[in-house]
C-alpha cells in the first residue's frame, strides 16, 4: 500500500513539473507582449481553434484583445460600472466594435465569414433554434 501511495505522489509531482515546463516553454515561444494578464485568454484560444489561426494571427489577436482590455480598464476606472453614464457606455461599445473590426482585419476571408456568423446575437444565427422564431 505504501508503494502505491509513493507511486501516486511521484506521478502527481511529475505531472506538475511537466506542466510547469510546458507552460514556461509556451510563454517564451509566444513572445508574450502583455504587460498585464490577458483575462480573455480562453476566448483568444477558442478563436484560434475555431478559425484555425496561424501563429502570427494568434499573436496579433492577443495584441488586439489586450488593447481592448486596456481601453475597457480606462473607461471602468473613470466611474463605477453600475453608474456608467450613457456617453461612457457608447465609448465602451465603440471600443468593442473597434476590436471586432481589428479581429476581422487579421482573419482571411473564410475565417472572416465564420467570425461574422458567430458574432451575431444569440437567436439571430442561422443555425440557432430561436432564429426562425426571432423573424416572426
Amino acid at each position: 500500500m505504501a508503494s502505491l501511495r509513493l507511486w501516486i505522489v511521484a506521478v502527481a509531482v511529475g505531472c506538475f513539473a511537466a506542466g510547469m515546463v510546458v507552460g514556461s516553454v509556451i510563454s517564451e515561444r509566444s513572445g508574450a507582449v502583455e504587460s498585464e494578464p490577458l483575462f480573455d485568454l480562453a476566448y483568444a484560444e477558442q478563436l484560434g481553434v475555431d478559425y484555425r489561426l496561424d501563429a502570427e494571427q494568434a499573436r496579433s489577436l492577443r495584441i488586439v484583445l489586450q488593447a481592448e482590455r486596456a481601453e475597457e480598464k480606462a473607461i471602468r476606472l473613470a466611474i463605477a460600472w453600475t453608474e456608467l453614464p450613457e456617453p461612457l457606455q457608447r465609448k465602451l461599445l465603440a471600443a468593442r466594435a473597434k476590436t471586432g473590426k481589428r479581429i476581422r482585419a487579421l482573419l482571411n476571408p473564410e475565417q472572416r465569414l465564420a467570425f461574422d456568423r458567430d458574432s451575431l446575437p444569440i437567436g439571430a444565427r442561422p443555425n440557432d433554434a430561436g432564429h426562425e422564431a426571432g423573424r416572426k
